[in-house]
């Protein structure tokens, strides 16, 4: 931030006391990343987000989308209660979700709602649109039972938490959370029933986003809470740029909160294990996390991404004990030592068994895409050297997730933007509150090369943009978009890019783990294309998307091998894949295409 800006921004007074933003220390409320973080006492070199020279222009095969929103019969606003208090939770939500809640083969819609601060005004908690499988969507909120469900709420993680094949969502909300049982195509509350209801030392949880896994290897899904911090309406902090006006609050003054592990105890019962799986810690003020596997052990660990303090990567023993290992790893703060102010985060396999994690940032903090360097040890933030620093310093990135929208074999990578405090604009000139989500290309070089005003109009206009969900909504073999903006309509936006070879697969896994949460897979072609991911929560933020792995493969192949390692170590192999389809795989080894049965109308 320029001296001009900072002059611009003047004073703060929080509770009385004035606060001047000035580079050796003191967080500016307003606009976060002009913070100094870590040790007060010195002044941290500037990060570098100069972009490298550029690589040779590879060519890529470009997708393009189409807002399919309203013809799809999606009708929906999210309500913040926002009533000129700018209490803080209204700059945050809402989350989504893609799943097929009625065993059609085609994913529904959910969408998380808020209500008013008097509780006057109260819609429906979880508003459930049915894929009529035409391109349009219908309402069926009342008819699945969610009718009566309010709430002010967060985001969603869905799950077979039960084995009993039928896909279960959890809800996180500031009123409390809920897991809704998905009862053959309607859901009945069992958060009570299930042990997951109740306060914490008489402070109810600001629970933001949630992943499900095996954290010990038990074969039953354990759910993964993120928190964020200590709030009330009651105890909501006055803040202010102009010694008069209240303006819109960040977390540094807050106290955080611990995440919570809930252990599935097995027969629909949950149990807290934070404490005993050792992931009790009140230094964390989370907001998204992805299950990865860091050291390749074969045991599922997880990558917390945290506003204004350091993210978190908890190592798992293999017993379902962990050990916070971000410092060790490289991902816990930036280059220069200082915590980001983290959002959204996910994580891929970028090619040749490298790991990476992406996270979405406050504005004049880029979007971090943490690599695992190749002594398998250490990670380092290859933003700048990707082409990804000096395109994202601008934006306040929530949504976060790699994907293949090409399909042309190789990860790209959407994030989305918008900024908390929609008068931004009046002391930061080159920040605005409506941003414009960010669509890269991953190409030959190993460069992230945006195209996002080429890939159509829908990803052109600026919006405030809070979660992404992705997945494949029409059955066209490409990657859909799911969007949700803070106080406003979702946007579903439609992979309408040429046809390309592809594979997506679904794997459905023997006993209670019926999604094969914690399986890798391994395509290969003949040419020798390889392609790695696992079936793993990637929680955006605020969102959940389907567990189906889908990739683009590179023209010429025709057939892939298929290798599979379950979560219990069989394994499975199928040889010459036809490409081009989508397929289901059962642990018991039988492939089936998931095509002829659901085509679309």
């Amino acid at each position: 931030m320029s001296a001009a800006q900072r002059k611009s921004m003047g004073p703060w007074l929080i509770g009385g006391a004035v606060v001047v933003a000035v580079a050796a220390g003191v967080y500016m409320l307003l606009q976060r990343s002009g913070a100094s973080r870590g040790d007060a006492t010195k002044t941290p070199a500037p990060a570098s987000y100069a972009a490298p020279p550029a690589a040779p222009a590879v060519a890529v095969p470009l997708p393009a989308f189409e807002d399919a929103t309203a013809a799809a019969g999606i009708e929906f606003k999210a309500v913040t209660g926002a009533d000129g208090r700018k209490l803080m939770p209204e700059t945050m939500g809402a989350g989504l979700g893609l799943l097929d809640y009625d065993g059609d083969g085609w994913l529904d819609i959910v969408l998380v709602n808020g209500r008013s601060w008097d509780r006057k005004t109260c819609p429906p908690l979880l508003t459930v649109y049915r894929n009529l499988r035409n391109g349009k969507f219908r309402d069926a909120t009342a008819e699945v039972g969610l009718k009566n469900l309010c709430g002010y709420g967060m985001g969603v993680a869905v799950a077979d938490y039960d084995g009993d094949g039928r896909p279960d969502i959890f809800v996180t909300s500031l009123d409390g959370n809920h897991l809704l049982h998905n009862d053959g195509g309607k859901f009945s509350d069992a958060t009570v029933a299930a042990g997951l209801g109740g306060r914490r030392s008489g402070i109810q949880d600001w629970s933001t986003s949630a992943v499900w896994f095996d954290a010990d290897g038990d074969g039953r899904l354990d759910l993964f809470v993120c928190n964020y911090v200590r709030w009330t309406p009651q105890t909501d902090v006055f803040t202010t740029r102009d010694g008069v006006n209240k303006s819109y609050a960040t977390p540094t003054v807050y106290q955080g909160l611990s995440n919570r592990l809930w252990r599935n105890t097995g027969n629909g019962k949950f149990e807290d294990a934070t404490r005993a799986a050792g992931l009790y810690d009140e230094q964390n003020k989370a907001l998204a996390a992805v299950v990865l596997d860091v050291d390749g052990d074969g045991h599922p660990d997880l990558f917390v991404s945290n506003d204004t303090l350091p993210n978190k990567l908890y190592v798992n023993d293999g017993k379902g004990r962990f050990q916070e290992r971000a410092l060790e790893y490289g991902v816990g703060y930036d280059e220069t030592g200082r915590a980001k102010a983290g959002m959204g985060t996910d994580a891929v396999d970028i090619g040749g068994g490298t790991l990476a994690i992406g996270v979405g940032n406050f504005s004049d903090e880029a979007t971090s895409h943490y690599e695992m360097a190749p002594d398998a040890a250490t990670f380092v933030d290859a933003s700048p050297r990707r082409g990804l620093a000096s395109a994202t310093l601008a934006d306040l990135t929530f949504g976060t997730r790699f994907g293949d929208f090409n399909n042309d074999g190789r990860q790209d990578l959407v994030i989305v933007n918008g900024h908390i405090e929609p008068e931004i604009a009046k002391v930061q000139a080159t920040t605005s509150y409506e941003q414009q989500p960010r669509l890269f290309l991953g190409d030959a070089s190993g460069r992230y090369v945006e195209y996002s005003r080429a890939a159509g109009k829908p990803l052109a206009p600026p919006m405030v943009g809070r979660a992404l969900a992705v997945g494949d909504v029409f059955n066209s073999g490409k990657l859909d978009l799911l969007i949700s903006t803070n106080g406003g309509p979702p946007r579903l936006l439609r992979n309408i890019g040429p046809d390309r070879g592809y594979m997506q697969l679904t794997l459905v896994g023997n006993g209670t783990n019926r999604d094969a949460l914690g399986s890798t897979v391994e395509l290969e072609a003949a040419n020798g294309w390889r392609w790695r991911d696992s079936v793993r929560a990637r929680g955006s933020y605020l969102a959940s998307s389907p567990y189906a792995l889908h990739t683009g493969v590179p023209d010429g192949v025709t057939q892939v091998d298929v290798k599979v390692v379950w979560p219990d170590g069989s394994r499975t192999e199928k040889k010459a894949v036809p490409v081009g389809a989508r397929y289901r795989l059962a642990q018991d080894g039988t492939l089936s295409s998931l095509d002829d049965a659901t085509r679309e109308n």
